[in-house]
């Protein structure tokens, strides 16, 4: 037999699958025997389970709170506020989106909101801090929050600051309260401590306790320092950061480049015009270089592995390499075997996640490494590479900003 309750009032405490109709007064209701499941767990709930003309009612907190909800009753005005709550998610699990406000915040990789946008700004996460600008201006000024979107670093640096290894590099308004480009920065710790004196024209991303630092503008007079400031190596025109144990040097008189080692060891000759060191990363042991107005690839022993015939390559990822010949774009192997043809007008990045940016002629589209179009080429489409299992899409036709995964679905902040 069923047991039957009448409930006074609103059903406060209460939320339908359906929709709610709120009224005052006497409701009659039936108690439901079924079980409940979420995201595939039975959950087992500690006031009843209602039913009420057809439609089912669970009970609004525990509900809200298993969804990692949290619910808080206002008394003044009678009313319950759900908010989201930010729960212990790695800054790896988060995304930036831009919400209907035109503020930033940051998802999780099913779309649920865990910092709702109020930011002008918002860079990713970078060892569990992000770069955040509020109340933008003509002068910019950038904050650090953790992954609860608590403020941890004020709103007084000059430009994103993005934390490797405990350390970012961090400019400041000069004395005079002036914003100066050309002023030196300096490096701080997640505290906002400076962690030496000796500030720079550009510092680079500690890796392994190792950054590259360098006193001019557009990063000339390059050397290393380890973590207390101390000079590591001898100073270079140009210096990458390291990838992988490696790091591509200019020599300072020559200007032609070469590869050192963690030692700072010389270990291919400065020999090269140039190499690729936009984003660089020492992939499958292969680095593109450029020689007599023609770019080759030379494995780590100075090896030519593929021949100088390119007007451009971009990194060895995933197995392929994007290559420019004759004004079009395609991707070939280490073996220099064409996998993908020479179609392309653009290519924008390297393979990431399996999957590549292209463009013919306004038209931006996605590729897998076989050719095969994910989204077919569009104009007025703006695509970000995957990263950490979901692409950035920007669809100027449809006014819509969301994100994709690997099938193409759609993920929207919600």
């Amino acid at each position: 037999m069923k047991r039957i309750i009448t409930i006074t009032a609103f059903l406060v405490g209460l939320v339908s699958l359906t929709a709610l109709a709120h009224g005052a007064g006497l409701i009659n209701a039936t108690i439901a025997s079924f079980k409940i499941f979420i995201n595939g767990e039975e959950k087992q709930f500690e006031k009843p389970i209602i039913q009420i003309d057809g439609s089912t009612y669970l009970p609004l907190r525990e509900t809200a709170e298993t969804l990692g909800m949290d619910v808080n009753w206002v008394a003044e005005g009678k009313k319950v506020e759900l908010k989201t709550s930010p729960g212990n998610y790695s800054g790896d699990e988060l995304f930036v989106f831009r919400g209907e406000n035109g503020k930033y915040g940051y998802m999780d990789r099913r779309g649920n909101i865990v910092i709702h946008p109020r930011f002008d700004r918002a860079e990713n996460f970078s060892d569990g801090l992000a770069a955040v600008c509020e109340n933008a201006n003509y002068f910019e000024m950038y904050g650090c929050i953790n992954t609860k979107g608590e403020l941890v670093l004020p709103f007084q640096y000059t430009f994103p600051i993005n934390f490797n290894d405990g350390f970012a590099w961090a400019g400041t308004l000069t004395d005079q309260g002036e914003y100066n480009f050309h002023a030196p920065a300096f490096y701080i710790d997640k505290s906002g401590n400076k962690a030496f004196e000796d500030g720079y024209e550009y510092g680079g991303f500690f890796e392994d306790g190792i950054a590259s630092v360098s006193h001019g503008q557009f990063g000339e007079f390059a050397y290393y320092i380890d973590k207390t400031g101390k000079v590591l190596s001898e100073t270079f025109y140009r210096a990458t950061s390291f990838s992988n144990g490696y790091a591509l040097v200019q020599d300072y008189e020559t200007r032609l480049w070469g590869v050192i080692d963690r030692r700072f060891k010389l270990v291919i000759d400065y020999k090269y015009d140039f190499m690729y060191n936009h984003d660089f990363k020492c992939q499958e042991g292969l680095i593109a270089v450029l020689k007599n107005k023609k770019y080759g690839m030379i494995d780590l022993t100075d090896k030519v592995v593929i021949g100088f015939q390119y007007d451009y390559l971009g990194n060895m990822s995933e197995g392929l390499v994007a290559a420019k010949k004759n004004d079009k774009w395609g991707f070939i192997d280490a073996k220099n075997t064409v996998v993908i043809p020479f179609n392309y007008d653009y290519v924008r990045g390297d393979f990431s996640e399996g999957y590549a940016i292209v463009n013919i002629g306004d038209k931006y589209g996605v590729i897998d490494k076989k050719g095969k179009y994910l989204i077919e080429p569009k104009e007025n489409m703006e695509f970000k590479s995957f990263n950490r299992g979901l692409m950035y899409v920007n669809d100027s036709n449809l006014k819509e900003e969301y994100y994709i995964d690997h099938d193409g679905n759609k993920i929207i902040p919600h």
